[in-house]
């Protein structure tokens, strides 16, 4: 798992749908390295930059729906998407979702990198609404910090 580099909301702008990463984002991933044999990218732009600037090799790239973070936020929606808020039980199950995508994958491809966002890594760790950590967690309760790695077990 990679958490995306540092957002534009992240730095505080908050008013900002689909917000791309700082120049402290950039440079972020810029020093971020590795080959995968897949990468599985969230859509959402502050992602996409992330992998884009990153020094990452990988021979398959895929974005998915599911990869994508928590619509909590004006940033975790499209320009031309209505905003319809998302509930934590909602987002539990399409992490339940996406969770049976991953293991599916890893029938076909050893090593995948998922670059992704923090409330997502919440979810992704956490086995019911009421497991969801507090903080934006990896699951040794420590902070995911932006365009940081950590390993998740399915």
């Amino acid at each position: 798992m990679l958490r995306h580099g540092e957002s534009e909301y992240n730095a505080g702008n908050r008013d900002i749908k689909d917000c791309g990463i700082t120049e402290k984002g950039r440079q972020q991933a810029a020093a971020v390295a590795g080959h995968y044999d897949l990468v599985v990218c969230s859509p959402l732009r502050r992602a996409r930059e992330t992998l884009q600037h990153s020094q990452i090799t990988y021979d398959k790239l895929i974005h998915i729906d599911e990869a994508r973070e928590q619509r909590h936020e004006i940033c975790d929606f499209y320009p031309e998407e209505e905003v319809v808020w998302e509930s934590n039980t909602e987002m539990m199950h399409r992490m339940f979702k996406f969770k049976q995508i991953l293991k599916d994958l890893c029938e076909s491809h050893d090593n995948i990198l998922v670059v992704c966002h923090g409330i997502l890594s919440r979810f992704l760790t956490a086995t019911n609404v009421e497991g969801i950590l507090e903080r934006n967690e990896k699951p040794n309760g420590k902070p995911v910090l932006n365009c940081e790695r950590f390993k998740l077990e399915l």
